[in-house]
Formats: C-alpha cells, sequence, structure tokens
C-alpha cells in the first residue's frame, strides 16, 4: 500500500475516534495482512464473518480483509471502503446480507483489485433504503473466489425523540421514546446543564431505539432547557426543548367559614413530590403543624390544625413547602355556632364522586347541597339528619361531568336555618393512569391493565400504536372511573421494539398511554 493511502486511512481513523469502543481490529490496516501476488489459481470459497465489530478473516490460510470507516453509519451515507488480499486486478463483487447470513442486496457494487490484490481506498454510499439494524458486507473476488464479510451498522435518523409532555413541575412524572442510535449501546439521558447526574441511561435495542417510562423533571430552578440523549459510543446527540415550571402550591380548607377552636381539614396539591410542609394560622404564634405531601404532591390531612379560641373576622392559614420552598394561602370567615361539614376531597377531575359528612344540625332537619347558590344551583345531594343533627357517614353525590377546570362552589344548606356554609371544589384535568401487567415479554404474551381516572362507568377504547385506528378492543369502567386487571390484551406474532398502547375515554376524552417491551426471542 502507498504512503498517500496510508495516510488517507489515518485521516479516517482519526474522524473515528469517537467509535473506538466497537471494537474495530486496526491491524490489518498497518501491516500484519499478507500482500504480494497471492497463490495463482482459484481457491475455495469458504468465507469466514466478521466476528466483531470490525476484524474478518477470508479464506483459510489467505490474509483478507475489508474494513468500513466508520462501520455505523445511517442509510445513504457515504462510508470509506478499503481492503487487500483478493487477486490481482480481479473484480471485486459487494453485496449486503442481514446479520443472519440473508442476502438481501446482491452485487450492488463492483470494484477491481489493483495489481497487488488491494482493493483501492474509496467511498462508497450506503442504500438509502436499508432499515436501521445489523447488517454483513461481503466481498468476494470474481477469479480467486475468496469472500469476507464485515458486520456494520446502520442507525435510525438522530432527533427523532418523542416526549409524553415538555413542560411540568419538578417530580411530574413522562415517558419517553427515541431512534437513532447504535444499536445495544448505552444511551444516557439528562437535562442539559443539570451537573453530571443523568436522570436514567438506557439500552438502545437491535434497531437502535430507547425508551423509558415514568422519569421524573429533575429539581431545577424554572426556565427552558434542552433535554439531551446521548450515545456513548456513536456519539449520536438527540434533544428536546423542555419547560420547566415553578411549584404553584393550592390550599384548601373544608369550609370557607369556621368557627373557634374547630378542627380544620386541609387539602393541597401542586406542591413538591414527598415533602414536609408547614401549615399554619397567620398572625399567631402557634408552632406550625407538619404534614406530609405523598408522591404527587398532594396534601389531604382531617382534624389537622385547631384552630384558637378567638379568631378575626378574615383568617389566613399558610401552607409552605420545606423543599419547593413555595407556599400557599387561603382565607376562611368567622362564624360562630354554625353546622361542620366536609367533603371526602376537595379537588378531582369532572364527574368526582364525593362523600358528606357533618354534624351540628338539627335534629331530623333536611340538609341539601346545591352547585352554586342555593336555590340556584343545580340540587345534588338531598338527606336528613339523625335525631342528634349528624349526617350519616357514607352520604354520596356525584358532580357533573360538563364543570370546565378550575374552582366551583357548594352551597350546604339545612331546611331549619336557611344559612348556606360555601365549600370549595377545585376541578382539574383529566389525568387517567394505566399500569400493564407484564410491562415486558415476547410476542404472543397476555397482557392485563389496572387503570383509574376516566369517568365513571364510561367505555374506555384501547388502540395498540395508533389512537386514530380502529381500537383493539374496549372495556367499561367501575362507579370510580377505574378498572383491575382488565384485559387480557395479546402481543401480536412478530411484534418487536416498544408497542404503545393507547387508552381513551369515550365520554370524557381522557387520554393516556403505557408502553409494552417486546423482549427478543431466542429460539
Amino acid at each position: 500500500m502507498s504512503k498517500g493511502a496510508r495516510l488517507l486511512i489515518m485521516l479516517a481513523l482519526v474522524a473515528m475516534m469517537p467509535l473506538a469502543g466497537c471494537g474495530l481490529d486496526l491491524r490489518p490496516l498497518f501491516g500484519g495482512g499478507q500482500s504480494g501476488a497471492p497463490p495463482s489459481g482459484p481457491e475455495p470459497a469458504a468465507t469466514r464473518r466478521a466476528s466483531g465489530g470490525g476484524a474478518a478473516v477470508g479464506t483459510a490460510g489467505v490474509s483478507i480483509w475489508i474494513s468500513l470507516v466508520p462501520p455505523m453509519a445511517q442509510a445513504g451515507d457515504e462510508v470509506v471502503l478499503m481492503g487487500q488480499g483478493f487477486a490481482p486486478e480481479e473484480e471485486i463483487t459487494l453485496a449486503i446480507l442481514r446479520s443472519d447470513g440473508q442476502v438481501l442486496v446482491p452485487g450492488f457494487n463492483i470494484y477491481q483489485a489493483d495489481g497487488l490484490g488491494n482493493l483501492p481506498t474509496t467511498r462508497l454510499r450506503m442504500p438509502s433504503n436499508l432499515t436501521a439494524g445489523e447488517y454483513l458486507l461481503e466481498a468476494r473476488g470474481g477469479v480467486s473466489q475468496r469472500a469476507v464479510q464485515f458486520r456494520f451498522w446502520v442507525r435510525g435518523n438522530a432527533g427523532s425523540v418523542e416526549l409524553t409532555r415538555t413542560s411540568g413541575a419538578p417530580g411530574d412524572r413522562f415517558s419517553l421514546t427515541a431512534a437513532g442510535f447504535a444499536p445495544g449501546e448505552r444511551v444516557v439521558v439528562f437535562f442539559e446543564g443539570h451537573g453530571n447526574d443523568p436522570l436514567t441511561a438506557l439500552s438502545a435495542d437491535v434497531e437502535g431505539s430507547v425508551w423509558a417510562d415514568n422519569l421524573r423533571i429533575p429539581f431545577v430552578q424554572p426556565g427552558d432547557y434542552d433535554l439531551i440523549l446521548l450515545g456513548q459510543l456513536s456519539q449520536v446527540r438527540s434533544a428536546k426543548s423542555f419547560r420547566v415550571s415553578a411549584f404553584q402550591p393550592v390550599l384548601i380548607l373544608n369550609a370557607e367559614t369556621l368557627s373557634p377552636n374547630a378542627a380544620v381539614s386541609v387539602f393541597g396539591y401542586g406542591f413538591a413530590p414527598s415533602e414536609e410542609v408547614d401549615v399554619y394560622l397567620d398572625g399567631q404564634n402557634a408552632k406550625p403543624v407538619a404534614l406530609q405531601t405523598d408522591s404527587a404532591g398532594h396534601l389531604a390531612y382531617h382534624n389537622a390544625l385547631k384552630l384558637p379560641n378567638v379568631l378575626m373576622t378574615k383568617n389566613t392559614v399558610v401552607a409552605r413547602g420545606k423543599r419547593s420552598q413555595q407556599e400557599a394561602r387561603t382565607d376562611f370567615q368567622y362564624g360562630p355556632g354554625l353546622p361542620s361539614v366536609e367533603l371526602s376531597d376537595y379537588f378531582g377531575s369532572p364527574g368526582a364522586r364525593l362523600t358528606l359528612a357533618g354534624q351540628g344540625f338539627r335534629s331530623r332537619e333536611r340538609v341539601e347541597v346545591f352547585l352554586g347558590d342555593p336555590g340556584a344551583g343545580k340540587k345534588l345531594l338531598s338527606v336528613r339528619a339523625d335525631d342528634n343533627g349528624n349526617l350519616s357517614p357514607g352520604e354520596t353525590f356525584n358532580l357533573p361531568e360538563d364543570l370546565p377546570v378550575g374552582s366551583v362552589r357548594l352551597s350546604v344548606v339545612g331546611e331549619v336555618n336557611r344559612g348556606a356554609l360555601t365549600l370549595r371544589f377545585d376541578i382539574l384535568p383529566w389525568a387517567p393512569e394505566v399500569v400493564l401487567s407484564p410491562a415486558s415479554g415476547l410476542p404472543g404474551t397476555a397482557v392485563y391493565f389496572d387503570c383509574h381516572g376516566f369517568a365513571a362507568k364510561e367505555e374506555v377504547r384501547v388502540y395498540l400504536g395508533d389512537p386514530s385506528s380502529q381500537p383493539i378492543t374496549s372495556v367499561t369502567t367501575d362507579g370510580q372511573g377505574s378498572l383491575s386487571r382488565a384485559g387480557p390484551l395479546r402481543i401480536p406474532d412478530g411484534a418487536r421494539g416498544r408497542l404503545s398502547f393507547y387508552f381513551v375515554g369515550g365520554r370524557s376524552g381522557a387520554k393516556t398511554q403505557a408502553g409494552f417491551s417486546v423482549n427478543a426471542s431466542h429460539s
């Protein structure tokens, strides 16, 4: 090989240094391969396959090799081809095979060896119709019938990242899918500028795709970030814009008018997940009550705060998150001698099913609940107090499903004392969740699912891959908008990679998706 050719090869190898981890054997390029005229006459066509990312050995007893630089590229890209060990000036035919040896593109290029049997260094354009995955490039001499194979990879289009959400507060969950990486390589996911603490590390499948469910937005300052996926072997870098918002906590009390010495129930949302929250009456020197949010950043504590025996006409309760450093405030009015009422919850989706409890009414008086002002609003519940003026536990009613997102007022009125107690309920967007069991397996696997957060007794349609296609099945939720161990869904024969199941409520329009990973069969 001439000095000029060796220099070109060295430059090409410098350009591919980030890919050195692929296992490419560089020794044949700098000596060690047989040069000069090979033995005369045809030789047995015992083809040997590349055993690693690049090393290849040809017919037994003959030093023959080919190489692509880099050994991984996109379909339609140009790569550098080189080789040696063929008969002088014979035609060399290239073919592309699947990784299992099946010929895919026969005789797509023909070259001529030089007088020493070397394949001149040249640029080769990959066929544009190759899909992502692993392939073999075979070179066969027309006279000698010497043949050798080189393993290479085609990656998908970089930058194809899909997220289930592109904004949210720290702690919120999201899922992602992406393609264009090297098959089997490690892909690190992180928010750019967020130190060296990755969200997760994924392993690309045989087609260079990755996916992850239930990732959490990290605790970073509010602002715009790039979510980065970086292939550790290919150095493919994909990015998606992501907006991290500040926490916006909301605090709700069990009623908007309260009496001195009352035990107040505290409800809230929008705090950081699993953070400690100090709750106290503003302007008082009493020690705050320490409460804990759940994994969704919600508060729901009955009889959490005891009011003093002296109140102002207007009073404020404060809840301050220790981790988020955000606070929520809500006011209530002084109202001595009023009945005490409480809902099972104070925020939720349209159509929420609520339970009403209460005490302090007149014996056997009728108590009614209205949406909005008494008389003018829709009556939601009518019950009678017992002999002691208490409402029996378990008095339930449903909010209308067509209520818009925002705050609504509920009025609770006794027939003897027509003064209304006002309760606040916040309507939140539909947020259904589905969990598959199992979440991975072989084609043919029976998959069951649990779900909640849909409308009560509504039809939920299930789609595979495309929510605009025909549903593969439908189920009906219970009175709470939930289902337990529904199914089964069958994973289709021949499925591979990641499958997305979409679940859509027929009345509510609530929509969510869950992913299933198809494992490679080893049969």
